[in-house]
C-alpha cells in the first residue's frame, strides 16, 4: 500500500498574501492583496487564523479538526450592504446560506467557520461570499481528523514521525502543505525532488532494503529517515 508523507508549515508567504501594517502584522479586517477590484466584484480568501498575512484564494486549505477556518476579503465600490456567506457540502449540488459577515469603511469583510465532527474527512467545502448576484471566487477547505492528511507531517521545521518503516516496492509520497519552498532530498543521492510549494507532491518507490536518510536541502536540520524492509 503506497505510503503518504505531507509536509506542512505555517509560516512564510504564499502567492496570495493579505495587506499587512509596517510591523508585518495584518490589519483587524484584512483585505486580500490582488490587483485593483472591480467595481462590483468581491474577492476573498481563507487563512489559519486572523493575524497572519497568510491567506489562500485559489488553492484550497487543509486543517486539523478543533481549528477554525478564518475567511476575509474585499468588496468593489459599487456593491453595498451585507455580505451573505453560502457553502456547499462535499458531493452535494446546491449551495446553502450559512451566515453573513459586515463590511467595513475600507470595503473589507471576515468571517469564520469551526467545523463540527460531521465535516472530518468529509471532503473539500466550497464557501462563496455574495452580495445580491454578485459572487466571490470560491474557496475550498477540508476538515483533517489528524494534524496532516498523509501519514508523516511536517510542523516547524522536523517530520511527525522522523522515521517510518515500510516494504520493499512500496511507494512514498511527499506532499507538501506548506507555504514556505522545500524539497526531499537522499543523502545517497538515491531520489531528490524539485523545489516543492504547497501543494505539490513527489514520490519515490523503494525496492531494495535498507535505511534511506534523507533531507531538505534549504533546511539542512530538516531531516527523515525511511527504513525499507
Amino acid at each position: 500500500m503506497p505510503v503518504v508523507l505531507v509536509l506542512a508549515l505555517v509560516a512564510g508567504t504564499t502567492l496570495h498574501p493579505v495587506a499587512a501594517d509596517d510591523r508585518g502584522m495584518p490589519p483587524a479586517v484584512s483585505a486580500v492583496a490582488s490587483p485593483r477590484l472591480a467595481a462590483r466584484a468581491i474577492d476573498a480568501c481563507v487563512s489559519y487564523d486572523n493575524v497572519t498575512s497568510t491567506c489562500f484564494r485559489t488553492r484550497p486549505l487543509r486543517l486539523q479538526f478543533g481549528h477554525r477556518f478564518y475567511f476575509r476579503g474585499r468588496v468593489g465600490s459599487g456593491l453595498g450592504g451585507p455580505v451573505s456567506v453560502w457553502r456547499m457540502r462535499p458531493g452535494a449540488a446546491t449551495w446553502v446560506r450559512v451566515g453573513s459577515a459586515t463590511t467595513n469603511a475600507a470595503h473589507r469583510f471576515s468571517w469564520q467557520w469551526r467545523p463540527g465532527i460531521a465535516q472530518v474527512d468529509d471532503g473539500y467545502n466550497r464557501f462563496q461570499f455574495r452580495i445580491g448576484s454578485t459572487r466571490s471566487n470560491t474557496l475550498r477547505v477540508k476538515v483533517l481528523r489528524g494534524l496532516c492528511d498523509g501519514d508523516v507531517c511536517l510542523q516547524g521545521y522536523v517530520y511527525v514521525p522522523d522515521e517510518l518503516t515500510v516494504a520493499v516496492g512500496d511507494r512514498v509520497t511527499w506532499t507538501s502543505i506548506s507555504n514556505v519552498t522545500h524539497n526531499v532530498a537522499a543523502n545517497d543521492h538515491s531520489f531528490e525532488s524539485d523545489l516543492m510549494n504547497y501543494g505539490d507532491s513527489f514520490a519515490h518507490t523503494f525496492l531494495t532494503p535498507g535505511i534511506y536518510a534523507y533531507h531538505c536541502d534549504l533546511h539542512r536540520l530538516q531531516l527523515g529517515t525511511i527504513t525499507v524492509r
